[in-house]
């Protein structure tokens, strides 16, 4: 067996979220005098039986959630550093939109979660992210050699048609050889994030607006040429985002395992050979950069920020050099994650902080 090792960096371009699939609540995030502060709960209790047992045996008896949410925050004394195990700056709207959560539980629930290790809570990129965004960009590559191609199509490849593409279809036992996917022999690591670099933020889920809306229905009222209409936007929501700066750059490998170097789909992720990994980065940028421009449209219609904003991100793209691709990662993506992944590029919404997209990132290959 052979390995071969990549090592690359990870540079954030746009701010990010990797959930974890939890909502943060005041019993393990208190946002206090704008800082956000992951709870250590037990010393926490430990603090409150020894300061304030009357007022929390109190509380528990009301058995009332928002009563207790609203007592551990006003209790939470930020000197002491036994009871969180680690805190970040927020801004002062971010903090009273917050409190207002608290005070209203039916709101649209309280902070996602960015995903952490369960070891030492640190924040990270996993590996399977990127791996999921490179197979998305490989797959629809080879789908456009596919017999009877719709380029309608071209995002979507269902776990057969992903198995005939990579070559591990299996024609006798008509059925997928998930073991022959080449991409089982990809290992990326996962990347390891700061705390000091995440920031709760409310995001906007805006709906951009409808140009020439009326498809000549004679049953409306027709509006006049290129009216464009606003669509309600959907309510914002708070998550912990990854926030992106150029000294935020991350150290990364990419681990083949070659098994088997007959392997067809090995021979497409690499028609070059496993020592060149040129080829496969140009149909990532490929990829990415038709994905990027299928949003032009979208970004002028949401504004002069926006479209400058479109393109400053594409400037890149069309600067990255030979060892260089952008894929783009998590929330705000417009995929939808699952073993076998369905590509959906036309969602109704879309998810900005400050105009800016999320999840664009740019991989440099030591090569």
């Amino acid at each position: 067996m052979k390995n071969v090792i990549y090592k690359f960096q990870i540079t954030p371009i746009t701010p990010f979220h990797i959930g974890n699939g939890e909502v943060h609540d005041p019993l393990n995030l208190i946002i206090k005098s704008n800082r956000a502060y992951f709870i250590n709960q037990l010393e926490y209790v430990r603090y409150l039986i020894k300061h304030d047992k009357a007022e929390l045996n109190s509380v528990l008896r009301r058995s009332d959630l928002k009563e207790l949410h609203k007592y551990f925050t006003a209790a939470f004394n930020e000197d002491n550093n036994d009871c969180h195990y680690f805190s970040y700056a927020v801004r002062p709207e971010i903090t009273a939109n917050y409190q207002n959560k608290i005070e209203n539980l039916k709101s649209e629930g309280f902070v996602r979660s960015f995903i952490r290790s369960q070891l030492n809570l640190q924040p990270y990129i996993p590996g399977s992210s990127l791996k999921g965004a490179i197979r998305t960009a490989i797959l629809s590559h080879y789908q456009k050699s596919v017999p009877n191609f719709n380029p309608r199509y071209a995002d979507s490849a269902d776990r057969d048609n992903q198995a005939t593409i990579l070559g591990y279809w299996d024609s006798t036992k008509r059925r997928p050889e998930i073991p022959s996917d080449p991409f089982k022999f990809l290992k990326f690591a996962d990347t390891p994030w700061s705390n000091d670099w995440l920031g709760i933020f409310e995001i906007g889920v805006v709906n951009p607006p409808v140009q020439n809306i009326n498809r000549n229905n004679p049953y409306k009222n027709p509006l006049p040429a290129g009216a464009r209409v606003k669509r309600d936007d959907a309510l914002p929501v708070l998550m912990e985002i990854a926030l992106s700066k150029l000294d935020r750059q991350l150290d990364s490998k990419l681990s083949i395992s070659i098994t088997d170097p007959h392997n067809i789909g090995l021979q497409k992720l690499f028609p070059k050979g496993h020592d060149n990994l040129t080829p496969m980065l140009e149909m990532i940028k490929e990829y990415y950069r038709v994905q990027l421009d299928k949003e032009v449209d979208v970004y002028n219609r949401l504004g002069e920020t926006a479209t400058k904003n479109y393109g400053i991100i594409k400037k890149m793209q069309t600067k990255l050099a030979t060892n260089e691709c952008m894929i783009k990662l998590g929330m705000g993506s417009g995929q939808n994650y699952c073993s076998y992944a369905v590509m959906n590029h036309n969602p109704k919404t879309r998810k900005l902080i400050n105009h800016l997209p999320l999840g664009w990132m740019k991989l440099s290959f030591e090569l």
